[in-house]
């Protein structure tokens, strides 16, 4: 009963399960569709392939929200994507693309598509050689396979998968070829290598905290006990797995949950509780378009049905099923619901109805169980078992005739068999001299598809040279009026200190006593100490300034953090009270006395510093625009903590808004109006701190203020 229940959740389903549509992630994801028109207008046409990768992930992204609430929506993004990707020749974003239109297309039940779309994206990865890709296209086509009853190829293609997975380390994938490998051999009723397999998949699993995995898992073993009528053990885990469902609010997990909860009941003859739950699945599967699961829980539901004697709802939801299922092409449904069709117009009475039902029923069995060779074989021993029985009742009458028909029936079968040979054989040469000839226009386009990538990559790895420069150039603009504005004060000094110097030596000249020149030359001493003392200021400041414009030997040194973070709120500062002199901020400075120098390229970490105090100060700005009583406060400090040095900058400003906090460090990603940033200060932060082998973290409040906090390893 409800043998085939499982099936579809078994293969690894939770891998690509979304816990619901996520509105605001959406409405940010279209606003940087916005910001890429932007970016080409601003840079030119010339930015046009790097503006279609970027559009192209973004549609991909959104695409990813609709898989389980709108596949037919889903499918309108996807292949956007797919389109702007093949534009651009961005192979990684043609394979992605690929493999989600396939799961789309697999979920709404139109697996040709699926299958061709599973491929597309599994020879893209080939060329790619991305294995974690190879891995996963040979998953998606074997939860293909299985769905359509070709358990030996769904087999093969999840044990390429694993082979792949095993060899990269990849845990997560290992776990769920574990785990789709286990329920091949379970649907075979081979229960002891299905349950080593599912154990192998929970091991690991639980190791790596994949909760939604550790609930497939529950569901396979439950389907374990469940076919060797342990319904009391199935139930506790398939309730194991529920728990699962509802604390991830994953509504298609739910929905499987409440089909297997549905299946225990009928098998335990708890009618009323199974419909029960067999309702609610429907109700949550046709929510999220999943055909194929509504197929099946169909035929659940007719089978209870059956099971109390209602026999008018019984067949209504096992024509439905039957009917679902034969659109979709799955065979293990098409099998169950003309195996439950027959057994109702037997206790209807209507044998002849029943009896068409069986031989259909016999004929999914024959192809859900056995390969095409099995099934020529099984017909031809049926055939021959049939003539026997048609021999014995003849042979009072006429023996000798018997023999002749045996004999004549033996060669027709030597013959057929013969004939069926020479043509498979045909067929294949057929086959092979066509692949040969594939491969080799695959082989001539691959290696052009290879000097169209090199291209790109050089282009992709100018544009990207460019973009920091300007982005350098940018800051080192902002830098240059405050500058020179700290550089006045010290050559004010000078200037001061040289002409009182001049006149003091006139005095000199016409003192009258050596008391009077002593005193003098005491002075002068002074005043020649201050000119030097404020001259290195002066030349500190500009070496301070050239090692912001120069890239520098990019080697590292020795370096003082707290004179690096000293110098660089100066900077910071200063450039911007040059521009907005009516500006004014309380700066507070937390510097630990003694801490080790760090072995860092210093006009990198110039860089940062300066981008850090930079954004800390524009929101300030922001914040008291809107409340001009705001009192602005910046706070840098510097601590000792293990093998690393800390630097942590805080404000009180406008702080981040929670819905973008995980895009802040994508490259072009920018929360100002178009033309005012390029959105690369935090990327490349993030990429010069990574570097130097730190972290760069940024945590915020909206309405409270921003914290940023820089690691630097010691010795590094």
């Amino acid at each position: 009963m409800f043998k085939h229940f499982y099936l579809f959740f078994l293969l690894n389903i939770f891998s690509l399960s979304l816990i619901a549509q996520d509105q605001v992630y959406i409405d940010s994801l279209e606003n940087e569709l916005k910001h890429c028109e932007a970016f080409r207008l601003e840079m030119g046409e010339e930015a046009g392939k790097v503006k279609d990768t970027l559009e192209a992930d973004i549609l991909r992204n959104i695409g990813a929200e609709y898989v389980y609430v709108d596949p037919e929506k889903a499918i309108g993004y996807f292949t956007k994507s797919l389109a702007l990707s093949t534009k651009a020749n961005y192979k990684k974003g043609i394979a992605s693309a690929h493999k989600n239109l396939g799961v789309c297309y697999t979920n709404i039940g139109d697996y040709p598509s699926g299958l061709t779309h599973h491929f597309s994206a599994l020879e893209i990865n080939k060329q790619l050689k991305d294995s974690k890709g190879i891995a996963s296209a040979y998953n998606n086509l074997g939860n293909i396979y299985s769905y359509q009853g070709d358990f030996p190829t769904a087999l093969n293609y999840f044990l390429q998968a694993l082979k792949i997975r095993q060899e990269i380390g990849d845990k997560k994938g290992i776990a769920a070829s574990y785990n789709n490998i286990g329920s091949i051999y379970g649907f075979q009723g081979n229960f002891q290598e299905a349950l080593r397999y599912q154990q192998e998949s929970i091991k690991i699993k639980a190791e790596i905290g994949d909760r939604a995995g550790l609930a497939s898992s529950y569901i396979n073993i439950g389907k374990l006990y469940f076919d060797q009528n342990k319904h009391r053990e199935a139930l506790r885990y398939f309730t194991n797995s529920m728990e699962i469902a509802v604390e991830l609010n994953d509504r298609p997990a739910k929905a499987i949950a409440y089909n297997n909860l549905g299946s225990v009941y009928g098998a335990m003859g708890e009618y009323d509780e199974a419909l029960k739950n067999f309702i609610e699945s429907v109700r949550l599967k046709e929510e999220t378009g999943n055909a194929k699961d509504v197929a099946a829980t169909y035929i659940n539901i007719g089978s209870v049905y059956l099971k109390k004697g209602n026999l008018k709802e019984a067949l209504i939801y096992e024509q439905n099923g039957l009917e679902l299922a034969t659109q979709i092409g799955s065979l293990p449904d098409m099998t169950d619901a003309t195996e439950k069709i027959s057994q109702i117009y037997a206790a209807m009475n209507n044998f002849k109805t029943a009896y068409e039902y069986s031989t259909l029923f016999k004929r999914f069995n024959d192809s859900l169980f056995n390969s095409e060779e099995n099934r020529k074989i099984t017909e031809l021993q049926m055939q021959h078992e049939f003539s026997l029985k048609q021999s014995e009742e003849k042979a009072n009458q006429d023996k000798k005739d018997l023999l002749q028909q045996e004999e004549l029936k033996k060669q027709r079968i030597i013959r057929n068999a013969s004939i069926s040979g020479v043509l498979a054989l045909a067929v294949f040469i057929i086959i092979l001299f066509r692949r040969i000839t594939e491969k080799k226009k695959n082989n001539l386009a691959l290696s052009e598809a290879n000097e169209t990538l090199q291209a790109a990559m050089e282009n992709l790895k100018t544009t990207r040279s460019q973009l920091e420069q300007s982005e350098k150039m940018a800051l080192l603009g902002q830098l240059t009026s405050g500058i020179a504005h700290e550089i006045r004060n010290p050559l004010n000094f000078v200037n001061n200190f040289s002409e009182v110097s001049q006149e003091l030596l006139d005095d000199f000249d016409t003192a009258q006593t050596e008391e009077e020149r002593k005193n003098i030359a005491d002075i002068l001493k002074k005043n020649l100490s201050k000119i030097l003392e404020h001259g290195k200021r002066a030349d500190h400041i500009v070496e301070t300034m050239l090692e912001h414009n120069n890239s520098g030997s990019g080697e590292k040194v020795l370096t003082d953090i707290n004179s690096l973070c000293e110098e660089d709120i100066a900077l910071a500062y200063y450039s911007l009270r040059a521009n907005k002199n009516n500006f004014n901020c309380t700066i507070r400075k937390d510097l630990v006395q003694d801490l080790p120098k760090l072995k860092i390229i210093p006009q990198d970490i110039h860089r940062v510093l300066v981008n850090v105090f930079n954004n800390a100060f524009d929101s300030l700005i922001d914040k008291q625009k809107k409340d001009p009583t705001f009192l602005p406060e910046l706070t840098i400090s510097t601590q000792h903590s293990g093998n690393s040095v800390e630097i942590l900058v805080r404000d009180n400003g406008e702080g981040i808004p929670a819905g973008i906090m995980d895009k802040i460090f994508q490259p072009f990603f920018t929360t100002k109006p178009a033309g005012q940033g390029t959105g690369l200060g935090l990327s490349l932060c993030y990429d010069l701190i990574r570097a130097h082998n730190g972290t760069i973290e940024i945590t915020s409040e909206q309405g409270k203020g921003t914290e940023v906090q820089i690691s630097l390893p010691i010795g590094n």
